[in-house]
């Protein structure tokens, strides 16, 4: 965190409340953040959006796993009934909280990236994810999402190996003076 000399300066120099910012990961980031700054607050971005509770005193406990996030949409969702939030802002949120499950459920991400999200219609895939998640952890005895290759990924590797033989090919066929007959 090199930038925190430059937040306590500034810090020092306004009489204004000021708010540090920079790459604050976890709720240890930031009270170091303002240990050494002196900063009124924090603010985060990405991180918060993967992780709502973030700067959490339970996080002191408990370290954030990526098997929250859809139990987190599931709080969001009811958030979103109380407070109005455009569709795209609400499919924004889903994919920052599910991303690493995502990465596994290819097929999920691509549920969620052509469905119209609302409400309701974000509660039963929240609920879709957990009980794949659950189905992992009893079956497989791990928690944690095991990255896979989209099939438009796969199909883009069975391209450039079709295309790396084809030049192989050509190389040989060169090498040996031409085609046979």
């Amino acid at each position: 965190m090199s930038h925190l000399p430059t937040i306590a300066a500034v810090k020092k120099a306004l009489h204004v409340p000021v708010l540090a910012n920079g790459n604050l990961r976890n709720i240890q980031d930031a009270q170091i953040c303002l240990e050494a700054t002196g900063a009124d607050g924090v603010m985060s971005a990405e991180g918060l959006l993967e992780d709502p509770a973030l700067f959490s005193v339970r996080r002191l406990d408990t370290p954030y796993t990526p098997a929250e996030g859809p139990r987190m949409l599931l709080e969001y969702c009811d958030l979103v009934d109380t407070y109005e939030t455009p569709g795209r802002m609400i499919k924004g949120h889903a994919f920052s909280l599910l991303n690493p499950w995502l990465t596994e459920f290819v097929d999920m991400r691509e549920e969620l990236r052509e469905t119209r999200m609302t409400p309701e219609v974000l509660r039963a895939f929240a609920r879709r994810v957990i009980e794949r998640i659950e189905a992992i952890e009893r079956d497989e005895g791990r928690s944690h999402p095991v990255p896979a290759m989209s099939k438009r990924k796969l199909e883009a590797m069975e391209r450039e190996m079709a295309k790396q033989a084809a030049i192989a090919e050509q190389e040989r066929m060169e090498a040996d003076g031409g085609p046979r007959s």
